[in-house]
């Protein structure tokens, strides 16, 4: 990094779970996200994936795929 340079702050952390709720007239999936706000920032993806499957358990759709999006405060100039 150059001088003055500094690393983003990761500011929030949000899990997606994206079941497949059915099929379309064309057969493409039909799928319904639940998003988990405020998720620790620190927390491992392994952890996560974890906490997903335990989840996704609960559910009566199948699960499709797990995303984790972060949120960051880039520093100014």
């Amino acid at each position: 990094m150059k001088g003055g340079d500094h690393m983003p702050t990761t500011k929030n952390s949000r899990l997606s779970l994206i079941f497949r709720t059915g099929f379309d007239d064309e057969g493409m999936d039909v799928e319904r996200v639940r998003n988990f706000q405020n998720v620790k920032t620190d927390a491992g993806n392994e952890g996560l994936a974890q906490a997903a499957a335990a989840l996704a358990s609960l559910q009566v759709h199948p699960l499709t795929r797990i995303e984790r999006n972060n949120t960051y405060d880039l520093p100014g100039q």
